[in-house]
């Protein structure tokens, strides 16, 4: 506990429970409530995209990846923090819309490497740019609530 908050609780002790508020609890929140709208928005974006939110986090998993033959299966799994399974469905239905692909490699070819398409790379730059707008749209918020 904070020396701010203990202060808090010892001086507003004599007030009921119901009438203190502690200032964290205001930014949390405030914190909260703004997240939650530009959660509402993103599923708005992704959805006039035709894309889920954890294909949205796969394409960007596989963009950052830095790997040059692609991100491997079991990678992107472990980013994601889901089962190599799920994994697989993921990239099962991201390739059927033409926004990634499988490429083995000479040297294993048993390891599919997975990389974004044309397709996909357009699809995440329009992506991007409207998440951006709305951070941007939200900014003031959010540096009020972090002042």
């Amino acid at each position: 506990m904070t020396m701010d908050m203990a202060k808090a609780r010892e001086t507003s002790s004599a007030q009921s429970p119901l009438t203190q508020v502690l200032p964290d609890y205001q930014l949390i929140a405030s914190w909260r409530s703004t997240l939650r709208d530009f959660m509402a928005t993103s599923k708005v974006i992704l959805k006039r995209h035709g894309i889920t939110s954890m294909q949205y986090q796969t394409l960007l998993a596989i963009r950052i990846s830095g790997d040059e033959e692609g991100m491997s299966m079991n990678a992107l799994a472990s980013h994601l923090g889901i089962r190599h399974n799920s994994a697989v469905g993921l990239i099962n239905r991201l390739e059927a819309n033409g926004h990634v692909k499988r490429v083995r490699t000479e040297r294993d070819r048993r390891v599919a490497h997975l990389q974004i398409t044309q397709s996909g790379e357009a699809c995440l730059l329009d992506l991007a740019e409207a998440h951006h707008q709305e951070l941007m749209r939200i900014r003031p918020e959010m540096r009020r609530i972090f002042k």
